[in-house]
């Protein structure tokens, strides 16, 4: 309950143990890219990606990607159901991953 409360904080507050490059790993993690669009858009490795996500987890006490996006959710840094809506790829339409799961969610 101590962990849940702690993150309902101001978002400032809670990422401020995160240093400037793994709070730009959080916020692309958030919107659902994955390690490699994540190390494409900063110019670093996927591995060096892989290590700023798991110190990530371990100083927020996130078990799961779908926590952290909920953290980011629940913080205000993103709105649900905006990561990765809708994106084209070679002049075809997709789901993004949130569309997909809140579909699933709804067929229950």
């Amino acid at each position: 309950l101590a962990s849940y409360e702690s993150r309902r904080s101001k978002p400032a507050d809670t990422l401020s143990i995160l240093s400037v490059r793994e709070r730009e790993v959080f916020r692309l993690a958030a919107d659902c890219l994955l390690t490699r669009e994540i190390a494409q858009e900063l110019c670093i490795s996927r591995k060096t990606v892989d290590t700023h996500l798991y110190r990530i987890h371990r100083k927020l006490g996130l078990r799961t990607s779908a926590e952290l996006v909920r953290l980011a959710c629940n913080l205000g840094l993103i709105h649900r159901g905006a990561a990765r809506e809708v994106f084209t790829r070679g002049g075809e339409e997709q789901l993004g991953e949130a569309q997909v799961s809140e579909g699933l969610e709804g067929a229950g």
